[in-house]
C-alpha cells in the first residue's frame, strides 16, 4: 500500500494550464517536492479513536482517507494513482476554494471573473490589480528550459521502469546525457557535411573552415562525460545557437499541448546556427583545443595545483548533473566552475530500518588546502564515485579512519 500525509496542496491539472501528457504529470510529480511518499507493506494503524474515514470512489479509482487530530487527513491507496486521487479529493475538500483561486489566477483569468481592476490577493500573485497579475501568468506559458525538459524525461522513464534502487539514482546522477544534443547535434552533423567547400561565415564575417568538426559532431556519444569526444565541440557551438531567437533556432515551434517535446528539429538553414559552428570551431582552433578533445581535458578544477577532470554541463545543454564552468581559453578550456551540483545524495531502504545512502559534497569537506579532505571529495566527484553513509552507532566506530575529537570550554 502507499500511503501519504498530507501537507501543502501539489499542484492540480488547472493549474499547470491545461492537459498534460503522463510523462509530464509524473516528471512534475516527481521534481516538485511538494510531497513526501512513503511505502509500507501493510496498512497503518487504525487511526485514534474520534477520528473520521472517507472513502472516496470514482473513474476507476479509489482510496482511503482518515482524519486524525486537527483534522489531519492521511492518504491510503494500493498504488500511485489511487493515491494522487485521494490526494486530489483531500484537498478538494478542505481547500476547493483556495484551489479555484489558484486556479484562476494561474490561467491568467482574474479579470476575466472579478474585473480588471480588483486585487489578487493570495500569495501567488504581487500584483496590486487583476489585469497586471493576468499579464504576468499568460506570458509564462512559454517553452520550459532544456534541463526542465530533460529532467521530466529522465524522471518519467524512471517511473517507468518501476523498482528503483540506489544504484539507479547513482547511474541517473552521473549519466551525463544531453538533452540538446540528442535532439540537435545529428541533424548539425549532416548540415556540417552539406555545406559547400565545407566553410561558413563567422560572426566577423570570416570564413571559417568546419569540415573537420563534421565527422566529430555525428562521432560525438552525447553525453558530457569527461571522456565525451565532441563533447566541448558542441557546448561551446551550443552556447552561441541557444542564443538565437526560437523561431530562427527550431522548425518545429513550442505547443502546450507538448511542453516537454518541443520545440524541437534544429533549424540548420539558419544563418545564426552555421555562424554558431563557424565562432566555435574556430574558437578552438585558436585556442589550442583539438575539436575532438576529450571533455575532461579541458573541463576541470585546480586543487592545490592539481587539475582534476569534471564531467557535466551548463543548464542550456541540458544537463541533469549541472556544472557551470568557466571559460578561459589561454588556460587551456574551462579551468573553474562557478556553480552546479553541489551535495548529491541517493537515498534508499532495504528493510533494516535504517536508509542505504551514498552521497557526495563535491567541492569536498574542507576549505582549508591545508586539510586532506580540501578535494578528496571533489576527486571522487570526478571519477563518479560516492561516500557511502554511515547511520548506525556501531558502522561509525567500525570506519577504518575513525576519528575521535573531544570538543569543550574551560570556564
Amino acid at each position: 500500500m502507499v500511503t501519504r500525509t498530507l501537507g501543502q496542496p501539489p499542484f492540480s491539472r488547472a493549474q499547470l494550464g491545461g492537459p498534460l501528457h503522463l510523462r509530464n504529470r509524473l516528471g512534475l510529480l516527481a521534481i516538485s517536492g511538494l510531497a513526501l511518499f512513503t511505502v509500507s507493506a501493510s496498512l497503518p494503524p487504525a487511526p485514534a479513536d474520534g477520528s473520521r474515514t472517507h472513502r472516496p470512489s470514482g473513474g476507476g479509482l479509489s482510496a482511503v482517507i482518515r482524519y486524525t487530530e486537527y483534522g489531519i487527513p492521511h492518504v491510503v491507496a494500493k498504488d500511485y494513482a489511487n493515491l494522487g486521487f485521494g490526494n486530489g479529493w483531500a484537498q478538494a475538500a478542505d481547500q476547493v476554494c483556495t484551489l479555484a483561486d489558484g486556479s484562476v489566477t494561474l490561467r491568467g483569468e482574474r479579470s476575466r471573473y472579478f474585473g480588471p481592476q480588483g486585487a489578487p490577493g493570495g500569495s501567488l500573485s504581487s500584483a496590486t490589480k487583476n489585469l497586471s497579475s493576468d499579464l504576468y501568468f499568460r506570458s509564462i506559458a512559454a517553452p520550459r528550459s532544456m534541463r526542465t525538459r530533460g529532467a521530466i524525461e529522465d524522471v518519467s522513464a524512471m517511473a517507468a521502469r518501476g523498482r528503483l534502487t540506489v544504484a539507479d539514482l547513482q547511474e541517473q546522477q552521473f549519466a551525463n546525457r544531453a538533452p540538446a544534443g540528442d535532439l540537435s547535434a545529428a541533424d548539425l552533423a549532416r548540415a556540417c557535411a552539406a555545406l559547400p567547400g565545407g566553410g561558413a561565415l563567422g560572426t566577423d564575417g570570416k570564413a571559417v573552415d568546419v569540415s573537420a568538426a563534421c565527422d566529430v559532431l555525428r562521432r560525438w556519444d552525447r553525453k558530457l562525460d569527461t571522456g565525451s569526444r565532441g563533447a566541448l565541440l558542441f557546448d561551446r557551438f551550443w552556447r552561441r545557437a541557444a542564443t538565437v531567437s526560437p523561431a530562427e533556432l527550431w522548425k518545429v515551434p513550442f505547443s502546450l499541448a507538448d511542453p516537454v517535446g518541443t520545440p524541437n528539429t534544429l533549424n540548420t538553414s539558419a544563418p545564426g546556427v552555421t555562424r554558431a559552428l563557424a565562432d566555435a570551431v574556430a574558437e578552438l582552433r585558436a585556442a589550442g583545443i583539438a575539436l575532438d578533445a576529450p571533455l575532461g581535458r579541458h573541463q576541470t578544477v585546480v586543487r592545490n595545483g592539481k587539475r582534476i577532470p569534471l564531467g557535466g554541463g551548463t543548464e542550456s545543454l541540458g544537463v541533469w548533473n549541472k556544472t557551470e564552468p568557466v571559460w578561459d581559453a589561454a588556460a587551456g578550456g574551462y579551468a573553474d566552475v562557478s556553480a552546479g551540483s553541489s551535495y548529491i545524495q541517493a537515498v534508499g531502504w532495504n528493510g533494516t530500518g535504517c536508509p542505504v545512502a551514498r552521497t557526495l559534497l563535491t567541492y569536498s569537506q574542507s576549505s582549508n588546502p591545508r586539510s586532506p579532505h580540501y578535494s578528496d571529495q571533489t576527486e571522487l566527484y570526478s571519477g563518479e564515485r560516492w561516500v557511502t553513509s554511515r547511520f548506525r552507532e556501531k558502522d561509525i566506530l567500525r570506519s577504518p579512519v575513525l576519528r575521535v575529537v573531544r570538543a569543550s570550554e574551560r570556564r
